[in-house]
């Protein structure tokens, strides 16, 4: 057996194991990765963020090479011992990691500190975006977790994709903080975005809402306005990548999207209805415009989603042209 006993873990919480939830933050190694789940459970619980982002590229390539998959057929008997999402993902133990609040401005890219601490922020958003991919993997899979729809191999699929392009985007960012002088690390962090996938983490329905459209969306909005101070610093290269990476993003809203309406389909549920209630329910406050409208349209999240949430003061300055987007 390949799988790490739990003899030595604590009880867990009466009904856990059978949502999948792992009350232990460290997670459960898998010795040889036989299926999907089993490099979910590993990338999960790996502290090494380059070793993170290297196992997600290996598992995409043995997907997409039809080696992988999604569970082994002794899934039954073995899903309660590693296939358990964690509560808190493996991070370096050298992060500093702050309240969200406590955080202090990037500034406007126009010095180099600026410029190394906007893209630290960056390396950071993708390397937790990489946990989010699998998460949603690992944490879902079972058909008891609400809205206790079946899946398809699709799913996963997508979602995997999405975890390589985020594997990719850190590696790029990390790689470009070696080139400015610095390194992953050396700036205070926070955990915001964790924090809110474990405030949606009974129900994929409120995960793919609030992490991967209201969440997701927004860094579209704000991409432009980044990419402009790295032009206005000087700093060609990084716009470049920041440019190259906004175009996998749309990707993800509409991964987001696409999944979100499937499940409403089954449930036969109005899917923008269904959005609504769940943003008021889950999220803090109204959505704020501008909106990178046209970055929201190509990923098949149009207004009717989204302007509804706005407040009635805010929503007079509506959303950004395309051109301003741009």
């Amino acid at each position: 057996n390949n799988v790490t006993s739990m003899a030595n873990c604590p009880p867990t919480p009466d009904g856990a194991l059978e949502k999948g939830i792992n009350t232990k933050n460290e997670g459960f190694h898998v010795d040889n990765e036989k299926c999907l789940l089993d490099y979910a459970a590993n990338v999960l619980k790996e502290r090494d963020l380059r070793k993170k982002a290297a196992l997600t590229i290996e598992a995409y390539k043995l997907w997409e090479e039809n080696l992988l998959p999604v569970a082994p057929t002794e899934y039954e008997e073995r899903k309660s011992k590693s296939h358990i999402a964690p509560e808190y993902p493996g991070r370096p133990l050298n992060a500093n990691t702050l309240a969200p609040g406590k955080m202090k401005s990037l500034g406007k890219g126009r010095s180099q500190a600026s410029r190394i601490a906007m893209v630290h922020s960056f390396a950071h958003i993708e390397s937790y975006a990489i946990d989010l991919s699998w998460d949603i993997i690992l944490r879902f899979h079972s058909k008891e977790m609400p809205p206790k729809v079946a899946l398809p191999k699709e799913f996963y699929g997508d979602w995997l994709k999405v975890a390589w392009d985020e594997a990719r985007h850190f590696t790029m960012w990390a790689d470009r903080l070696l080139e400015l002088g610095s390194e992953y690390g050396t700036l205070p962090v926070h955990d915001g975005l964790w924090q809110s996938a474990m405030e949606t983490k009974e129900n994929l329905l409120d995960r793919l809402a609030i992490i991967h459209m209201v969440h997701e969306a927004r860094g579209l909005d704000v991409t432009p306005k980044s990419i402009a101070k790295f032009n206005g610093g000087g700093d060609k290269k990084s716009a470049a990548l920041m440019n190259e990476i906004y175009i996998d993003e749309i990707t993800h809203v509409e991964a987001g999207v696409r999944w979100f309406k499937f499940l409403c389909e089954k449930l036969r549920i109005d899917p923008i209805q269904s959005f609504h209630e769940i943003v008021r329910k889950n999220f803090r406050g109204n959505l704020k415009p501008p909106f990178n409208t046209k970055a929201r349209e190509d990923a098949g999240f149009t207004e009717a989603w989204y302007l509804p949430l706005v407040s009635k003061k805010e929503g007079k300055s509506r959303s950004k042209t395309s051109e301003e987007a741009k």
